[in-house]
């Protein structure tokens, strides 16, 4: 979708559950989400529900955050 020096913003992959259950069930990231913390069925909810709605390359939605050098999705 787009990319800068250090990082890409991509859409969500079925292979990225691992990395919302860190994001997603993390106290300290959620504290203002009004869903509260996730529990892992809601996760992989969360998750399929993106990758199922993903929307063209032209187009803005929720997307995942990669780091180039590691390939770690941040956010």
């Amino acid at each position: 979708m787009m990319e800068t020096a250090r990082l890409i913003l991509r859409h969500w992959r079925a292979t990225d559950q691992s990395y919302v259950a860190s994001i997603l069930g993390d106290a300290d990231v959620m504290r203002f989400s009004v869903d509260g913390h996730r529990d892992a069925q809601q996760q992989r909810a969360w998750l399929r529900k993106q990758t199922d709605a993903t929307p063209s390359d032209s187009s803005f939605g929720t997307c995942a955050i990669e780091k180039k050098a590691t390939g770690r999705v941040i956010g």
